[in-house]
């Protein structure tokens, strides 16, 4: 795992925002559904959304000798991102900047499996003194050290038990779970706590906290559970929205970026030559070029915030036309054809009686 680096995912992100805060979509905040699940795993059974945030992503390393089995992975939208950008991050929407997906699947949860090898075949290694101190320190440890390995085989002796062995491999094949992600379990990414007739109840939206326990009871030899687990909600996911809403964003944020360029170098512009004109003098007098110029600026700054708010109302122009397709097939198309087919019926057995 790399740690200067967490994938944004534009097929998974999460909208964030808050009050009086317009949401946008977080690259850095994922929510995993079942399409996101490699293989059929008791571990992800009965799960329906995993959320994430800033999350890594996992590789195997060349001539492990471990199996190395991927459970959650994300879309072909996706790409490696500097953690860098998360320091201070105000405004979400700078994520996108360059944002490329590279259309390969990032792992960021696995189970890996099998016999390892031990770290210290030899023992635990002692650090060599790097000070006088240290010396003194490391030396008196050592010689405390020695006192109980004196002590400890004079026992062993007196008991007859042979010395204690180091282990140069695991006795039994290695059971982990990693989860590319330190947030996985934090409240804010699946549970929702309130006050109710003064106790705190946990109320969760997503599965994180089953998740944890479906590895836990596999793990322990016990998946007996794993199936009555995350039965209270069912999720289905808007993908035909999302997909949607991916294009768009794909579609217009270098239009976005491009008129954003524009708008600043223009302010810029704007601010440099007003402080020309007040340099040196109590009252400012523009000349008719000066003021010419002004307007022209003004002018074209406005124009630009004009085509910015049409480009972001296109975003969700094509969201909106869906939205209200559905509506009009829900609420006029379908009962509609109800009408005509009861008609229909009416008609053809009334054509049978007579």
């Amino acid at each position: 795992m790399d740690m200067t680096q967490f994938v944004g995912d534009a097929q998974l992100a999460l909208q964030v925002g808050g009050q009086g805060v317009r949401p946008v979509r977080h690259l850095g905040i994922l929510q995993l559904t079942d399409q996101n699940a490699v293989s059929e795993s008791q571990i992800t059974s009965q799960l329906e959304t995993l959320h994430l945030s800033s999350a890594g992503f996992l590789t195997q390393v060349e001539g492990a000798s471990t199996e190395f089995e991927p459970i959650f992975q994300s879309t072909e939208f996706a790409m490696p991102i500097a953690a860098s950008k998360l320091a201070a991050l105000t405004d979400p929407t700078t994520l996108a900047m360059g944002f490329e997906p590279t259309g390969e699947r990032y792992v960021l949860a696995a189970q890996v499996t099998g016999n390892v090898a031990s770290a210290f075949p030899d023992g635990v290694p002692i650090e060599e003194p790097g000070t006088d101190e240290g010396a003194n320190a490391e030396g008196a440890s050592q010689e405390q050290a020695s006192q109980e390995q004196a002590a400890n085989d004079a026992e062993q002796a007196e008991n007859n038990t042979p010395p204690q062995e180091f282990l140069t491999q695991s006795k039994q094949p290695i059971n982990v779970v990693i989860v590319a992600d330190s947030d996985v379990l934090s409240d804010r990414l699946w549970v929702q706590v309130q006050e109710f007739f003064g106790q705190r109840v946990a109320q969760p939206f997503a599965d994180n906290g089953d998740f944890f326990f479906n590895a836990v009871d596999l793990m322990a030899g016990s998946p007996d559970l794993i199936s009555i687990r995350g039965q209270g909600r069912y999720f289905r996911p808007f993908t035909v929205v999302k997909d949607m809403q991916r294009e768009a964003e794909s579609r217009f944020r270098q239009v976005e970026q491009d008129l954003q360029a524009q708008l600043q170098q223009i302010e810029m512009q704007l601010a440099e030559l007003q402080n020309q004109q007040g340099d040196g003098a109590d009252v400012i007098t523009l000349t008719p070029e000066v003021e010419a110029k002004l307007l022209q600026f003004q002018q074209e700054k406005l124009t630009i915030r004009k085509k910015l708010r049409d480009v972001q109302h296109q975003l969700n122009k094509d969201i909106e036309q869906l939205d209200f397709t559905l509506k009009l097939i829900n609420i006029a198309l379908v009962p509609l054809l109800l009408t005509v087919f009861v008609i229909v019926v009416a008609l053809v057995r009334r054509r049978k009686a007579s």
